[in-house]
Parts: C-alpha cells; structure tokens; sequence
C-alpha cells in the first residue's frame, strides 16, 4: 500500500518536467522504489500464505505481468498518441494508486493472527525479554544462514540476470528500429514476450511443484536457453522470426521470477524469506543500475546495437 502511494506520486511528479536530471528522481527514484515495494511485498505475502504449491501459486500473480507485457506497449503507444507523454504518466500513477486497494484485502493469515492472540496475552516485562532473546537469536541464524556460499551465488546470478535482461529491454526497441521495423511494429514485439512469459509462467509454476523436478536445474537451463538464442539475434532479418525469437525470450525470462521464491526457501528456509528476498531484489537493482552505464558504453565504443 505505501508503495502504491509512493508510485502515484513519482508517476505524477514525473508528468510535470521535461528536465531529465529531474526525472532521474522521481522516475528512477522514487517510482522505482514503490516498484520495489510492490513486488517484494506481494512475493513475500504469497511465500507465507501458500506452503503446498507455493510455485503454482507464485506462478498465478507473477502471471498478471505476463498479461501486462502483452496488452500494454500497444496501449501505451496509442496513450501516448492520445493524451502525450505527461498524460500517459498520469494514467500511469493512477494504476498504480490501485495496488492499495489489493494491498488492504492482503489480510495477515491464521498463523499471524494466532501469534498476535497469544502476544497480547502475555505479561509485558516477560514478552519484552522473549522477543530481545528471540530477536538476537534470529539475528544471528539469519546472519549465518544469508552468509551461505549458495546464499552468495544466488545473488551474483540475480545481479548478472538483471545486467543482461534490463539491457536488453533497454535496447530491443532501437535494436528492431534500426533494422527497419515500424514503431507499431516494435510494440508487437514486445508484446510477443508478454505471449511467452503467460505460458512459461504458468508452465514452470507446474514444473517447479514437481518434487523430482530441480527448480534450480530449470533457473539454471532457462538462463543457458535464452542467453544461446539472443547470440544469434543479429541474424533474425525476418519480422516472423523476430518475434518467435521475442516469444522464445518472454518463455524463458519469465520463469525466472517463480524460481526466485522457490529457491530463497530452499536455500534460507521461510522464517528467512522476507530478509533473503529483499538483499536478492538490492542485488537486482543494483544491476539494473549498471545497465545504462554498461550498455551506453558499449554502444559508444562499438556505435552498434
């Protein structure tokens, strides 16, 4: 709910300037932080509520992004045409202002509830002494559980994940532009990978609660798929081909997110989700920071996409 707030007002504060340093904060800053907020909150939630099927689960909300990355660049391109880029803004920040209504029916579960019973029940001195007990105690198996080795791997795989898939959004719609595709057209394509990432969400959440399945085999084969297709991209000439291959990448991208869940409570246990999950989301934005930094670079040495 707060990031939903915090989205609204960097959506609007952005519709009014033109002064880019300006949008650095309330675009960059402060609505992606309430992205930030967002997502993590609503992952968290549904790794707490469901135990069985937490995959499958996970899989239907991230599953709503698919649907998103489908109807939306076509939209946003007529929004655009319609109401300009300050309108189109504003629409915008007003969606996001929606998430408080869904974030108010997020209600705590019976395990929650029943722990809050029981608290107030309690005498204060003797709670007070507990919860600094429980909290050192916590401290400590969180410090050591998150300082793991496997711990550590995850999170640099998230880092270099963002790196490659921040820039290639970054750059897909000027890559197809300069190879001669129309604007509408481009927003086809990127909707294609709105068509993947509804199946392969779907289809890894079904995947992933398997038992005898790895869900860190299929993090791994999904990365390994998508990063061989993408080196043959500069051959793709052909629009039909193009956007099979932007299908093939929503697929295997799309999963992705599922996975992350389902890992974080292999690897820290769920008592350490919500702590893991936020230090796995710092990595990832720190490499959507480096994107533009990286990608510009390169772009400005090679003068090539």
């Amino acid at each position: 709910m707060t990031g939903s707030v915090v989205g609204l007002i960097g959506f609007v504060l952005t519709s009014l300037t033109e002064n880019i340093y300006i949008i650095y904060v309330t675009y960059g800053l402060i609505a992606g932080t309430s992205q930030s907020l967002i997502y993590t909150g609503v992952l968290v939630s549904v790794g707490y509520y469901f135990d069985k099927g937490r995959s499958i689960a996970t899989g239907m909300v991230v599953n709503g992004c698919g649907v998103a990355m489908l109807a939306l660049p076509p939209i946003m391109q007529q929004c655009v045409s319609s109401f300009g880029i300050h309108g189109t803004f504003r629409l915008i920040g007003a969606a996001f202002f929606q998430c408080a209504v869904f974030g108010a029916l997020m209600r705590p579960n019976n395990v929650e509830m029943n722990r809050k019973m029981e608290n107030k029940t309690k005498n204060t001195k003797e709670l007070y002494d507990n919860q600094c007990v429980r909290l050192g105690k916590s401290v400590r198996n969180s410090l050591s559980t998150l300082g793991s080795v496997e711990f550590f791997l995850f999170c640099l795989s998230t880092f270099c994940w963002n790196v490659s898939f921040n820039i290639s959004y970054l750059y897909f719609p000027k890559y197809f532009k300069t190879n001669g595709v129309s604007k509408l057209d481009v927003s086809y394509l990127i909707s294609a990978t709105g068509i993947g990432n509804i199946c392969g969400r779907y289809l890894i959440g079904l995947a992933a609660s398997d038992r005898k399945i790895d869900s860190r085999l299929l993090f791994f084969g999904q990365f390994s798929l998508i990063g061989i297709f993408t080196l043959f991209l500069p051959f793709l000439k052909s629009f039909t081909i193009q956007f099979v291959y932007m299908t093939a990448f929503g697929l295997y991208t799309g999963g992705v997110w599922i996975l992350q869940t389902v890992i974080l409570v292999e690897l820290i246990s769920l008592s350490n989700l919500a702590s893991g999950f936020g230090i796995v989301m710092f990595c990832g934005g720190f490499g959507q920071l480096a994107v533009p930094l990286l990608a510009g670079n390169v772009l400005y040495q090679t003068e090539s996409y």
